[in-house]
């Protein structure tokens, strides 16, 4: 007699090791705020007024680029992202001077994806596109934003340290000048 709860379960073991190579985790640390501030292209107090979810497809000579890139092969030939526009409330470390920016973010569905919510604010961190980034077209200047950042809703005591932060840096840069 065949036993269907065990072929059931040994179906539902095969269908999870077999798309084993689909998972991603992610894998980062928790940044402190000088590590998450200096490794960051810009540092905003941001609000998003608008987000639009797009597919990028990648021609061969971007999908070859990438796997050569990582070492290792990529399965699809789209990028599902997120593009948030931001409209800046105030720049902490703004490289382009701009009153809105654009946040770009990941939604394939890994765990490092950051979800934004459309009228909220946020302290964004991120990085630009000019930097070692692959993956996404080089259309407009925008920003890379991950879970890996120290991006935050909780912008009120991040804007608290990350000014706190500035004024001792500050501080510190003229006392070094005026030592010289």
């Amino acid at each position: 007699m065949v036993n269907y709860r065990k072929v059931k379960h040994i179906i539902i073991i095969f269908f999870c090791i077999y798309n084993l190579h689909h998972v991603f985790a992610c894998d980062c640390k928790g940044l402190s705020l000088e590590e998450g501030y200096n490794s960051s292209s810009e540092v905003v107090l941001g609000k998003i007024i608008h987000a639009e979810h797009k597919i990028y497809v990648l021609n061969k000579e971007s999908k070859d680029s990438i796997q050569n890139h990582f070492e290792r092969l990529v399965f699809n030939d789209t990028i599902h992202f997120v593009e948030y526009t931001v409209q800046i409330l105030k720049n902490y470390k703004d490289t382009q001077k701009v009153s809105e920016l654009i946040v770009r973010a990941e939604a394939n569905g890994s765990n490092c994806d950051i979800r934004l919510e459309l009228g909220s604010t946020y302290m964004l961190y991120g990085n630009n596109n000019w930097s070692t980034n692959l993956y996404y077209p080089k259309d407009k200047y925008y920003v890379l934003s991950s879970i890996c950042t120290r991006t935050t809703n909780n912008w009120k005591k991040e804007q608290k340290d990350v000014e706190k932060f500035l004024r001792k840096k500050n501080k510190t840069n003229r006392n070094i000048i005026y030592s010289k």
